[in-house]
């Protein structure tokens, strides 16, 4: 079986359990804006206000599933696209060590 992007990262973060920011990574939102800081590489993220809704979000309770409803009834859009887009999003954040992910249950 041939997976796409969102479908790899979608089991990939599935296996991962419920996103949790990290120690040490600081953020502020500016006008709807996240601005995220990681001091061990030193960069500087710019979330959009849909990023900035998901980042507020990501408390280590909330799965992806429950963020991308919120987002949804948020953002009154499809929870599926919603979905699709958080994951995408999520893996390109955890890739740059902004999220990791807790593996115990709720």
């Amino acid at each position: 079986m041939i997976m796409g992007k969102s479908e790899k990262a979608e089991s990939r973060q599935e296996s991962r359990g419920i996103p949790v920011i990290p120690d040490g990574i600081v953020f502020r939102i500016i006008e709807g804006e996240a601005v995220v800081i990681n001091p061990r590489n030193k960069m500087i993220y710019v979330l959009n206000h849909t990023g900035a809704f998901a980042w507020q979000k990501v408390d280590g309770k909330n799965n992806v599933k429950e963020i991308a409803q919120m987002i949804g009834e948020e953002y009154r859009i499809d929870g599926t696209e919603a979905e699709k887009d958080l994951r995408e999003l999520f893996e390109g954040l955890s890739n740059r060590s902004l999220i990791s992910w807790n593996t115990t249950d709720k």
